[in-house]
């Protein structure tokens, strides 16, 4: 029970602590990067020689003492570890949290189960197949969408993702599209936890599309939906405001690197690139605020 209460505290945890790996790495890269041009380069693209020590940037090296070059040597090698960590750590919660978010929100873990298991205890699948396709905002390249089709309705899993459920009771239409270069169906529902329409990259004769163009026609023989509860938007309280601070912190990091050397050692260029990050900038804050807006209003 004690191990069992432990691993319930890490899970709750993990999303926090991915939250302090993204920020460490990200800090600890811009530390990196502002040292190497207070400096004039790092060590490990320096060297020693005779009792001299160089720091290295670009071909060019700068004499420093022993001290700073072993600093910058432990210091710059630090970042091959806190950027893979915040790299997984930035992986764990895009699939996690934000794009199940992006998609249409999650369900609470009990209602998900349950609806997945109404779709495979329903019967045999009829067909199968992965492909490309848009899920909410998401596109999906193929073959990173895996279908299922079930009589009681729809099983999507995207490629490190949790499964998807739309019940045939939820489709409301099918509809094929044609698009530039492939033709495409979608499919408008009133599922739960997934944004209408799911729109799938493939033919209308293949036997996946099929099948789901048949699926409403059987849905009157089907249980009853059982009832869903979401999961607030942003996962864990705090989790996704923390992350949007954050974004905003290396925004503004970005315009001082362009202010304090992009301007002056790149001249037009530099002017450009902070001008693109100034803009970037108050776009992220007015989206970031608008957001806290719609939250507290809720």
């Amino acid at each position: 029970m004690a191990r069992a209460s432990a691993m319930q505290r890490l899970k709750a945890a993990l999303p926090y602590l991915a939250l302090a790996a993204v920020a460490i790495g990200i800090i600890n890269f811009f530390w990196v990067v502002a040292e190497s041009m207070a400096f004039g380069g790092d060590a490990l693209n320096g060297y020693q020689q005779d009792g001299h020590y160089f720091l290295g940037s670009h071909g060019s090296y700068t004499e420093v003492s022993r001290a700073v070059w072993e600093w910058s040597r432990v210091h710059t090698g630090s970042l091959l570890i806190t950027h893979p960590l915040a790299m997984a750590a930035m992986a764990y919660v895009l699939f996690r949290f934000v794009f199940p978010n992006f998609i249409g929100g999650q369900l609470d873990s009990a209602s998900a189960s349950s609806r997945v298991r109404l779709v495979m205890e329903s019967g045999a699948p009829i067909a199968s197949g992965r492909c490309a396709g848009r899920f909410g905002v998401v596109r999906f390249s193929g073959p990173l969408l895996n279908v299922t089709v079930f009589p009681a309705g729809l099983l999507i899993k995207p490629l490190f993702m949790s499964r998807y459920v739309i019940l045939s009771v939820e489709i409301r239409n099918v509809v094929p599209i044609s698009g530039l270069f492939s033709q495409r169906l979608q499919i408008d529902h009133a599922g739960i936890g997934t944004a209408s329409p799911l729109i799938l990259y493939v033919s209308t004769q293949t036997p996946l599309a099929k099948a789901i163009a048949g699926l409403a026609q059987g849905a009157a023989t089907l249980p009853s939906v059982p009832a869903a509860a979401r999961v607030g938007l942003g996962g864990p309280p705090g989790l996704m405001a923390g992350f949007g601070v954050l974004g905003l912190v290396v925004n503004l990091a970005i315009i001082a690197m362009g202010v304090f050397w992009a301007i002056p050692n790149l001249g037009f260029f530099g002017l450009v690139w902070t001008g693109l990050a100034i803009v970037i900038g108050v776009t992220n804050a007015r989206t970031f605020l608008e957001r806290r807006r719609i939250n507290s209003s809720n």
